[in-house]
């Protein structure tokens, strides 16, 4: 996770630049050099000829497998739901902080430190997880306090509209609210059977999509009225979560995949 997030510091410092110098379609057409790189180099990888070919019928039935042991595993589910509403607010964070800073007159030119201010914030908050979750004392209040400063944050953008604000709320989400999610992705993997792990959080990822594809055009359209509006919304989410749909204390310390 950190090299992939060094990598986004890079690139959104550079894009940022270019972007200010030469025009937003600059930073997408030089992507393409790296792309070429790494396909070059995969083409001289030794692809590993699979024991077993599945077929349709196999995908589709393990694809229920999957989906079936979230629907019926509880505490999974609950975890599942938990976290995927709550990190939709960094997700959405990400979509919305650049017209609410430009709205505010910011140049282009600053949006790429930006980012890789979120970036390098995540770096430093999941370097060592243990030592995080010993300084909020116990794992279940690390979910509780980051859940609430990360709604918080982005509640205040809502009604404040600053840029340090929002940047504030960058370097919040990008930390502890990646932080957040690493703990309960290491709690999921606890709670599923090895053998079907896989199959499991494919399911979970499925969710996952499905839910920000339905609340995409929503978010978009309260932006397109009003990015205060759109703030509000999802920093009110993680609170509702906190309160309807919470990570009870024996299930943070639960390892059963029962």
């Amino acid at each position: 996770m950190a090299f992939t997030q060094t990598a986004a510091i890079i690139a959104s410092i550079s894009g940022g630049i270019i972007a200010a110098k030469y025009g937003i379609q600059y930073p997408m057409l030089l992507s393409a050099i790296p792309l070429i790189i790494v396909g070059l180099i995969i083409l001289t990888v030794n692809e590993s000829k699979p024991t077993v070919v599945k077929k349709i019928s196999d995908v589709i039935s393990t694809t229920k497998e999957g989906l079936l042991y979230l629907k019926n595993h509880k505490v999974l589910r609950r975890i599942v739901i938990n976290d995927v509403f709550t990190y939709s607010s960094a997700y959405f964070l990400m979509w919305l902080y650049q017209p609410a800073l430009q709205k505010l007159g910011l140049s282009i030119l600053f949006f790429g430190f930006i980012r890789a201010a979120f970036s390098l914030s995540g770096i430093i908050f999941t370097i060592d997880l243990d030592k995080l979750e010993k300084l909020f004392g116990t794992k279940e209040r690390f979910l509780i306090i980051s859940s609430l400063v990360c709604s918080f944050a982005l509640i205040l953008i809502a009604i404040f509209n600053s840029i340090p604000l929002i940047i504030l709320a960058i370097l919040t989400l990008g930390g502890i609210g990646l932080a957040r999610t690493m703990v309960i992705n290491s709690m999921m993997n606890q709670l599923i059977r090895s053998e079907i792990r896989a199959t499991v959080v494919s399911g979970i990822m499925m969710v996952n999509t499905l839910l920000y594809t339905l609340m995409n055009p929503l978010i978009g359209y309260l932006a397109d009225h009003s990015i205060r509006l759109a703030f509000l919304l999802i920093g009110v989410i993680p609170l509702m979560v906190l309160l309807f749909v919470p990570i009870r204390k024996s299930e943070v310390n639960s390892n059963s995949s029962l």
